[in-house]
Formats: structure tokens, C-alpha cells, sequence
């Protein structure tokens, strides 16, 4: 018997190469590939002609009320948290340098960006857990450069909880940034047991 020999069809060798599918061609492979999750086939585009909202145009009426509509689902703390959890969010390498900073320094906050604590719609970075209502946020000096860190401290103000904002650039400077920490956690502050949604457990 012969010895099977595999045929290499990728690149010039395939019968397709060069030949570029027809629209309708495409868009039936995609219809045929429609409810098998497993295929790696091409899927059908709702985009352009085959979107039953082409053409259409949303009056400011339900444009506003759809806009409502997704801030008020970012209010609900379960909402953001199922989020934070469909995205698989993990600390950073920033983020594990200042956890492991603060507890270098004693002190007790906890590391819950990953949504595990979600205050006015927003997810914290570090929750005191010893009663104090403090925060720290750290900004990325990329990714928050059009933030107002006072807008972040006015939203958690609203539920009683003092707020100091930490930026990356301050991070090469540990001796000022080991005063900064001390002197906001050693402040003067409401100090009291979170009601039992707002618990973080030191675990």
C-alpha cells in the first residue's frame, strides 16, 4: 500500500486563491452557519441592508430615553457587578503594586476593582475595611487623562465615603506617596459599620 501523502491546498495551491465570494454567496454561507454556535464558519451580518433598522432614523425622543435608560442600568450595583464579571476584570501590575504598597504600610483597605464593592454605579479601587468610609482610586495617566478626579469623589461623597485619588505618575515617588496615604487615612472621618450591602470582608 502506498504511503498517504497530505496535500498542502492553503495559499496558491487552494482552487480559491484569489477568487473573492460574491455577496450573496457569503451571506447565504452565513445564514446556513446561523444557530451553530461550535462553527467557524462565516455568520451572517445584520449590518447595512440586512439590520431591520437601516435607514431609520431615532427621533431625540427615544434617543434620550434610550440614553436614560443605559445610565440608569450603570446605577444598578448588580448590573455593573455582572459586568465586571462578563469581562473577567483583574488588577493591573499598577494595582498590585499599590495593594501590596498598602499593606507594606498597615493599613486596611481591601483591593475590590474587580466589582466585588460598587458604589453610585461605580466600581472603587480600594474600600477601608476597618468602618472607615474612605477610597482610593488610582487613574492611569492614559486611561483617565479626560477625568475629573473631583467628579469621582462628589459621586461617593454623596454616600458618605471620603475619597483620595492616587495618579501613576505618583507612584515613583514612594516616600511622598507614603505620606499621602498616611496623612488621608489618619484624617479626621465619619467612622461607621457599613450597612450590610456596602460589607467588605478582609478576606
Amino acid at each position: 500500500m502506498g504511503q498517504w501523502q497530505h496535500t498542502n491546498l492553503s495559499g496558491e495551491n487552494s482552487s480559491l486563491f484569489g477568487r473573492k465570494r460574491p455577496y450573496e454567496e457569503t451571506r447565504n454561507m452565513g445564514r446556513a452557519q446561523l444557530g451553530n454556535r461550535n462553527s467557524v464558519g462565516p455568520r451572517l451580518s445584520i449590518r447595512g441592508e440586512l439590520n431591520h433598522g437601516w435607514g431609520k432614523h431615532r427621533s431625540k425622543e427615544v434617543t434620550d430615553k434610550l440614553r436614560a435608560s443605559a445610565k440608569a442600568r450603570w446605577l444598578d450595583c448588580e448590573f455593573v457587578r455582572k459586568q465586571m464579571k462578563a469581562r473577567k476584570t483583574r488588577p493591573n501590575q499598577k494595582e498590585l503594586w499599590l495593594e501590596e504598597f498598602i499593606l507594606q504600610l498597615g493599613l486596611p483597605y481591601k483591593y475590590v476593582g474587580d466589582g466585588e464593592f460598587i458604589l453610585g454605579g461605580k466600581c472603587p479601587d480600594y474600600v477601608n475595611t476597618n468602618g472607615q468610609k474612605k477610597i482610593i482610586e488610582l487613574f492611569g495617566n492614559y486611561w483617565h487623562r479626560n477625568e475629573n478626579p473631583q467628579e469621582r469623589k462628589d459621586i461617593f461623597s454623596q454616600y458618605g465615603f471620603e475619597t483620595l485619588v492616587i495618579w501613576e505618575s505618583q507612584l515613583t515617588h514612594t516616600n511622598s506617596l507614603k505620606e499621602l496615604i498616611l496623612s488621608f487615612h489618619n484624617s479626621e472621618h465619619e467612622k461607621e459599620e457599613l450597612c450590610q450591602e456596602l460589607t467588605i470582608s478582609e478576606d
